[in-house]
């Protein structure tokens, strides 16, 4: 079976981020990805290219072009969130940056109205509805399907390391889930993920890896409980991506 691949011309790179949004004075998620988007476009007089809706209304998308170094895919995201900020403020959010919010409730969180998240909700249903979860998504371009798959297998083995760079997931739902990374265990809960998992062990395993690692982080159970998430403090709001 041919597997199609996009090739690039050379090295490439591209990268989603998925901020959520948060109330700047109770600090709770809180709807407003198409109020922001809305009026993105009537000031452009075009939908914004770069910043998008997401299943969740706590949740925009920003994203960038094709760049060819980490530096113009960082101006890139800078532009658009010197965009997207402002008029996020102007509405009374702000946007932070963690695989889960600590303390609001994934019920609670508001479907976008559009015909993919709610088929998606339709058929997966309650594993779906409780993605209130956000990353940042990397995309490398490389010039053929045969270096796609050696890099792929290259970096399995690092694949623990890239899990403790990111782990920004330790609460979930006003819980300290003992776990570096939760969000992980969430997204798990869609079928397509869990065979994404399965599939990358048994790339690790073929590869040489000693100790595949699918799942999150977990924090030294002899170490203190993570914080009590504080109370929220009166102040400025931040500046941008927090």
């Amino acid at each position: 079976m041919d597997i199609l691949f996009n090739a690039s011309a050379g090295s490439s790179l591209g990268i989603e981020v998925e901020p959520q949004l948060a109330d700047r004075e109770s600090r709770e998620l809180r709807s407003g990805a198409s109020q922001i988007l809305q009026r993105l476009e009537a000031e452009r007089g075009e939908a914004h290219p770069k910043a998008k809706n997401e299943l969740i209304e706590s949740n925009i998308e920003l994203i960038t072009g094709v760049c060819s170094t980490v530096a113009e895919a960082r101006a890139d995201l800078e532009g658009t969130l010197g965009e997207v900020v402002p008029v996020a403020h102007e509405l009374g959010l702000a946007l932070l940056c963690a695989g889960t919010h600590p303390f609001s409730e994934w019920s609670a969180q508001e479907i976008t109205d559009n015909e993919r998240y709610h088929r998606l909700v339709d058929e997966v249903q309650w594993p779906a509805r409780r993605m209130a979860i956000f990353g940042i998504h990397t995309h490398v371009g490389v010039r053929s399907a045969e270096k796609a798959i050696a890099i792929a297998n290259a970096l399995c083995g690092y694949i623990p390391h890239f899990l403790a760079l990111s782990a920004s997931s330790p609460w979930w739902q006003g819980r300290d889930t003992r776990l570096a990374f939760a969000r992980s265990k969430v997204f798990l809960g869609l079928a397509a993920a869990a065979v994404v998992a399965l599939v990358a062990a048994v790339i690790c395993l073929l590869s040489g890896c000693s100790r595949p690692t699918t799942g999150p982080a977990r924090r030294d159970s002899s170490a203190p409980p993570a914080p009590a998430v504080p109370e929220p403090e009166p102040g400025p709001p931040p500046a941008g991506l927090v």
